[in-house]
């Protein structure tokens, strides 16, 4: 099963229109696969995920495109696939000089999922680094939902409920729902981990929820998926 996509519709990814006659370039058939992962990667064309691998091994020295095709192998639950392409990019621009502003979200979460807790740790800490020096709460938000949910997995409860907390305090759970969820997650993996299986169960609900954030909440500390999570 695939990831919810990180945008609404397709319509986030415009593309002019070709004319009559176009062929796609290289190039361009690559980012238009790409565009369709991330706007619906349920519905994306299983003979693009079949050449994830190929195409990184072409890209070993583009770490801007490895950047995109390991986004992509994550989205579609090939997560040793995009942890080894996120350190093919980061080493690849580590040697042309620092690395640019802002690769650790999906990379954090990538090397969580693959048991890399130490270098997902690491991620974390340059995105919120990242965040907080350019004001971008959505990117510190994500940032401590999966610090939240690392505390979680090891026995920090207390770690997880503050981590959780902050994080829900810097977005709209209702316009954010990725780091609702990421929140909702290490949340019910704290109660698990205090034996609270009735509260964890509460939390993972919100995670195959259709509308996530109850609709009828105005703030955000009124939300009751908020408030509720630290009763």
């Amino acid at each position: 099963m695939t990831r919810p996509s990180c945008t609404r519709s397709s319509a986030c990814c415009p593309w002019p229109r070709r004319p009559p006659g176009h062929r796609l370039s290289e190039r361009e058939t690559l980012l238009a696969g790409w565009a369709g992962v991330v706007a619906r990667p349920e519905a994306a064309d299983a003979r693009f995920a079949l050449r994830l691998p190929a195409l990184a091994a072409v890209a070993r020295e583009e770490p801007q495109t490895l950047i995109l095709l390991a986004a992509a192998a994550w989205l579609l639950d090939e997560t040793e696939l995009a942890a080894r392409t996120y350190d093919a990019a980061f080493a690849s621009w580590t040697s042309q000089g620092p690395l640019p502003d802002g690769l650790g979200g999906v990379a954090a979460l990538a090397y969580l999922e693959q048991g890399r807790w130490a270098r997902a740790q690491t991620a974390c800490a340059e995105l919120a680094a990242v965040a907080s020096s350019a004001g971008l709460d959505h990117a510190a938000a994500c940032a401590a939902a999966t610090e939240a949910l690392l505390c979680a997995l090891r026995g920090d409860v207390a770690g997880a409920h503050a981590r959780a907390r902050y994080a829900l305090s810097l977005v709209d759970p209702r316009e954010s729902r990725s780091v609702l969820a990421l929140a909702h997650r290490a949340l019910g993996t704290a109660a698990t981990v205090e034996g609270d299986h009735e509260t964890a169960h509460q939390h993972y609900r919100v995670l195959s929820s259709t509308t996530g954030a109850t609709p009828r909440t105005t703030t955000r500390t009124s939300d009751p998926s908020c408030r509720d999570a630290f009763r």
